[in-house]
């Protein structure tokens, strides 16, 4: 079971820091302004995913237009954020992972 936890929650326990000068409270209302979030919850990922009935892989898939929608709205209230990474959900591909590190 995954719990659905307030935002704040994520933001100072969970989440990485968000870059330095990103106001997450001007965030949170680029969300609201684009729908990707409301006072209820999050709008795209809306129903509880152990009620959804559907294969895994697509309920979590419904994961990155959320991830996009942070992006956009930190870039919006921040425009010199640099996006550090991407979030691509395919659980039965194995990942391809870019870096410079060597082994």
């Amino acid at each position: 079971m995954v719990p659905e936890v307030e935002g704040d929650f994520l933001f100072n326990n969970i989440l990485p820091p968000p870059p330095e000068g990103v106001e997450m409270g001007k965030v949170m209302e680029e969300l609201k302004k684009g729908n990707a979030i409301s006072d209820q919850g999050r709008t795209e990922f809306a129903m509880d995913p152990k009620k959804e009935g559907r294969h895994e892989d697509l309920v979590f898939t419904q994961l990155e237009p959320i991830f996009k929608a942070v992006v956009r709205a930190v870039k919006t209230v921040s425009p010199s954020f640099n996006q550090q990474f991407a979030l691509l959900v395919k659980p039965k591909t194995a990942p391809k992972i870019r870096t410079s590190i060597q082994h």
